[in-house]
């Protein structure tokens, strides 16, 4: 029971840095050789791999989206008794982001991450209000979806 706690805890802090503009926190969480999966047919879209390209998406994320209000809804683990940080950790979220237009935007999604040794190695991005991405990233959608 304490690894979902841990898991809870980590994921909370996670979304405050995010929140906060604080990409060197929040990539402290990350393995070297993880993967970063985010939906959509964006210039930023598709399957981001090793820590420094997470690091300069998110530093792009914190440009393109200066204000983000990420609201954890529901965190969920797979293995409730993990105690090595081995997990399989969901997260139902919501936001209310404003773009570097000014634009303001609901969004709703999940995030699917796998932890080993308490560092992600894998994470996918899941949102609901897809159709909003292109305004809120301020860009026009590809005519194809990115190569992974």
């Amino acid at each position: 029971m304490i690894g979902v706690l841990i898991a809870k805890a980590l994921a909370r802090r996670s979304y405050d840095a995010i929140n906060r503009g604080d990409v060197v926190h929040f990539m402290a969480n990350w393995s070297e050789d993880a993967r970063l999966t985010y939906p959509g047919n964006l210039s930023v879209s598709g399957t981001k791999t090793g820590k420094a390209e997470i690091e300069a998406w998110f530093r792009h994320f914190k440009e393109a989206i200066p204000t983000r209000t990420f609201r954890p809804i529901t965190i969920s683990v797979s293995n409730i008794f993990d105690f090595l940080g081995n997990n399989v950790i969901s997260v139902q979220w919501d936001n209310r982001p404003i773009n570097s237009k000014g634009e303001e935007f609901y969004i709703r999604g999940a995030t699917i991450s796998r932890a080993r040794w308490g560092k992600i190695t894998d994470s996918i991005t899941y949102v609901f209000d897809y159709q909003q991405l292109p305004r809120l990233w301020g860009e026009e959608a590809l005519d194809v979806v990115p190569k992974k």
